[in-house]
């Protein structure tokens, strides 16, 4: 039975770290995700802006 169990831990840790790999890249997506919502959010309110001065623009 320890045999058995000493075989197993490099799958184990291998399955942990992609795993765990996973999750770290999922939270990185969302993160760029979201970055990039609000940059085109910003984007879009300055460009509004700039059309509310401008008066060259009928």
């Amino acid at each position: 039975m320890l045999l058995q169990e000493i075989i197993q831990l490099p799958v184990l840790a291998t399955q942990t770290t992609i795993t765990q790999n996973m999750e770290r890249t999922t939270k990185e997506n969302e993160a760029a995700a979201q970055e990039a919502y609000v940059r085109q959010r910003i984007n879009k309110i300055a460009y509004l802006y700039f059309l509310s001065c401008n008066p060259f623009i009928v």
